[in-house]
């Protein structure tokens, strides 16, 4: 008996180490095979000769040709968002800024040719020699610093501001530097001596937007309080009038002949003004589904202008007409929600859709997706409104408090929470709310249902609790900071987000197993899901984490965002892993694992995603069980086959003799292997983690489940 149970320890441990010798030896992508999106805008600008439009974000600078919109380049370099853009006189260089650094490209090689610290807004003077920025840089923020742009040398600071300064201008006779701050103030410089040779005090609030009308004979400036636009008189320093601003961010465009400003108007319009009269002569409808406007600019040429507002479309409009003529779209906002349908062909993320296969767009859906069905069928949007994908409708609003929503494995029930700081569970098919579960103190953030859905995990920042759905009882309170939650493919593990860290709980005793600690630099994480073979578990740190679940060592970190991540999702055939980012792109990275099996409750057929190639032993169903469980696999060629179930000591509890089997595969019920939970001896086994083997000819897969008396 003894040497009985030597052997069979040592078959256990070397079946248990050759599993994990196979896990840790799985590679992983250095490069995304796909990115989708064209990212976030943060800025426009012309060219000086009206022949490219650039326009700037999360990527770097994107280059159009103005004549039709055709894309001609992409300046990367930039390792965060580019916040502004602006051309030299010339046309010959581009300045691009981003955190604590401005890059100057080559525009006619595409690129770069210098670099400068700085930050937060920059212009070029009128001969293109000297760069101005506000910067924050030796902590100064309220200075004005001149760059020599040959040789990238700092050659003036001017100094008078008593607070953080956010815009600069030259003036087009290039002898004047305007500047706007937070002390309420604009301020005129004399460039050649570098002395302020004037102060505009008439402002209620802190100045975010000056530029000079293109004759220099007059200053315009826009305030964080009134928002109006003010007029000034260069020459005699006097506030000449104001034009109304509804707009909350808005920067005017003058025309290139001065005569026109073009500025955000009420009710979602551009207004058009003329600027001898100081009277408004148009106003152009944009449609309630472009939001409040970010920029207007007009084309050198005077002929035509752009904007960009909320909704991240580059619009060109026609001055004489007013009509719009052109657009530019692909970018999106940041994105916080990123889903993979279960075939892994289509990728649902913000108002967006995907196809995989062409790496374009196919449809969007009036609202940002917040969650997906298992089954790929249905969305929810925005405040908990299910859409139909197939049908392109909504099936039904429930119109409830929605920081995080998720469905039930089966699809047929959706749990919600939010600020109200209660989890409500509804019945997707008839419509109605069947639970009110109470407890925490915070806001509700993440959810997510055990793979056979009779347990709800919520995390806040009160805590991780754990729900039990047929009873609409809590049954555990894990005292931790909460932020999201994936249970383990087999449902045995827990894991939550707690600032830099991933606490694994089991889910049978409550406790605390192990943590995972990211990099001191990463931010705060928000996301986690564990791969369908339950073998990997991603998270978001310095680019995506992942981690052996075999070991819980790190294993590989993803980059390729130049933002936070903000969602990560596994494909259920197990072909891709998606990653969502602030950056406003989703990132595919073709890892190629394991499938997993679709697990329906209380007995239903479980079918498989994804045509594998070889044996393959998979998840128990259901998982934790009592008294009985199935256990399917598949097979790529003809052989006796076994099943071995081992305690956590080693010893062989039970041996399932399947005999021969045909290549095929047996997933369901009725073909998969049946344990009644016994012992060879014909004895209920406790409660606890079995180990379970298949052998079939060469084949050998050890896998982990729970019994739950």
């Amino acid at each position: 008996m003894e040497k009985h149970w030597i052997i069979n320890t040592t078959l256990v441990f070397v079946l248990l180490f050759l599993w994990i010798d196979w896990v840790l030896g799985q590679t992983f992508p250095e490069e995304p095979a796909m990115q989708l999106g064209k990212g976030t805008v943060e800025d426009i600008a012309y060219s000086p000769d009206g022949k490219l439009l650039a326009v700037s974000g999360s990527l770097g600078v994107w280059l159009y040709e103005t004549a039709d919109l055709t894309e001609v380049g992409l300046l990367r370099g930039h390792k965060s968002l580019v916040y502004g853009i602006t051309f030299s006189p010339d046309g010959k260089t581009l300045a691009s800024l981003g955190i604590s650094e401005i890059f100057l490209w080559d525009i006619e090689e595409r690129k770069q040719k210098g670099h400068i610290e700085g930050e937060f807004t920059v212009a070029f003077s009128v001969d293109g020699k000297l760069l101005a920025s506000c910067s924050s840089i030796l902590g100064k923020s309220e200075n004005i610093f001149l760059w020599d742009v040959q040789t990238g040398d700092q050659v003036g600071v001017l100094k008078g501001h008593t607070d953080r300064v956010h815009s600069v201008a030259f003036s087009p006779d290039g002898k004047t530097l305007a500047s706007g701050s937070e002390d309420k103030t604009v301020r005129l410089w004399d460039l050649q001596t570098q002395r302020q040779i004037g102060v505009l005090d008439q402002h209620t609030d802190w100045v975010y937007f000056v530029t000079f009308s293109p004759n220099a004979n007059l200053l315009v400036s826009i305030d964080n309080r009134d928002r109006a636009v003010h007029l000034w008189d260069v020459q005699r320093r006097e506030l000449v009038s104001k034009l109304p601003n509804q707009g909350s961010r808005t920067k005017i465009a003058f025309s290139p002949d001065g005569k026109l400003v073009a500025l955000e108007g009420e009710l979602d319009t551009i207004s058009l003004w003329d600027v001898q009269r100081q009277a408004q002569v148009a106003t152009i409808p944009l449609g309630e589904d472009q939001g409040s406007l970010r920029k207007l600019i007009f084309n050198p040429d005077g002929k035509t202008f752009a904007s960009w507002g909320q909704d991240r479309i580059v619009r060109i409009w026609d001055v004489g007409t007013h009509k719009q003529v052109g657009l530019i779209d692909g970018y999106t906002a940041g994105i916080d929600h990123v889903f993979l349908n279960p075939e892994g062909t289509r990728v649902f993320a913000e108002n967006q859709i995907w196809d995989v296969g062409t790496q374009k767009p196919i449809g969007s859906v009036p609202g940002v997706v917040k969650a997906l069905s298992p089954n790929g069928s249905l969305l929810v949007l925005n405040v908990l409104q299910v859409w139909d994908v197939q049908a392109q409708r909504e099936t039904v609003d429930f119109r409830s408090d929605s920081r995080a929503a998720v469905f039930s494995p089966d699809s047929k029930l959706l749990a919600a929470g939010g600020d109200n700081k209660i989890v409500l569970i509804w019945d997707v098919e008839q419509k109605k709310l069947v639970a009110r579960l109470k407890g925490h103190t915070q806001t509700v953030r993440a959810l997510a249902f055990s793979p056979d859905g009779t347990l709800l995990a919520s995390g806040a920042g009160d805590a991780i609790r754990l729900w039990n759905i047929p009873d609409q009882k809590q049954v555990a309170v894990l005292e931790k900071e909460g932020g999201a939650v994936a249970f383990s493919p087999d449902g045995t593990i827990l894991a939550s987000v707690r600032r830099d860290e991933i606490n694994l709980w089991d889910v049978q005793t409550k406790e605390q197993v192990e943590t995972l600690r990211f990099p001191i630099s990463s931010p705060l994480n928000t996301c986690i899901a564990f791969s369908p073979d339950g073998n990997w578990l991603a998270g978001a740190g310095d680019g995506v984490q992942l981690w052996s679940v075999a070991k819980w060592e790190k294993v590989a970190t993803l980059g390729g965002h130049t933002g936070w991540i903000r969602s990560v999702s596994f494909s259920q055939n197990g072909k891709w892993l998606a990653s969502g980012s602030r950056d406003g792109t989703v990132l595919l990275w073709e890892v190629n694992l394991p499938g997993a099996l679709s697990v329906e409750p209380l007995g239903k057929r479980i079918i498989a995603l994804g045509r594998l190639k070889r044996a393959m032993l998979y998840q128990n169903f259901p998982n934790p069980f009592n008294p009985e469980t199935w256990i399917p696999y598949q097979l790529v060629e003809a052989a006796h086959a076994r099943i071995h179930i081992y305690d956590v000591a080693g010893h062989l509890v039970r041996t399932l003799d399947l005999g021969t089997k045909l290549a095929n595969s047996y997933l369901s019920r009725e073909q998969a292997a049946y344990w009644d939970g016994r012992n060879d001896m014909g004895e209920s086994v406790s409660s606890g983690v079995y180990f379970y083997t298949l052998e079939a000819g060469d084949y050998r897969r050890t896998r982990r489940m729970t019994v739950v008396r």
